[in-house]
């Protein structure tokens, strides 16, 4: 199971990607509306983590707690 964090990491991944796919010259010469609606998905993804506040060092300390409190012990 990934972790917010790793989840939030893959989802940037993915808008770099996505917006590698489209060169400068590309990007240019589209049309505001189009440039803003380049990837659209891929950043709405990106920004629900930042708008829910998933992605913060409380929440990932937390996450790393119980991954640790959950492991068996020797």
């Amino acid at each position: 199971m990934s972790s917010v964090y790793e989840k939030w990491i893959s989802a940037n991944h993915t808008l770099f990607a996505c917006y590698e796919k489209v060169s400068a010259d590309q990007f240019n010469a589209l049309a505001k509306a189009d440039q803003d609606n380049l990837c659209k998905k891929e950043q709405e993804t990106v920004a629900g983590f930042l708008k829910n506040d998933s992605v913060n060092f409380r929440s990932i300390i937390n996450e790393r707690i119980t991954a640790i409190s959950s492991e068996p012990h020797h």
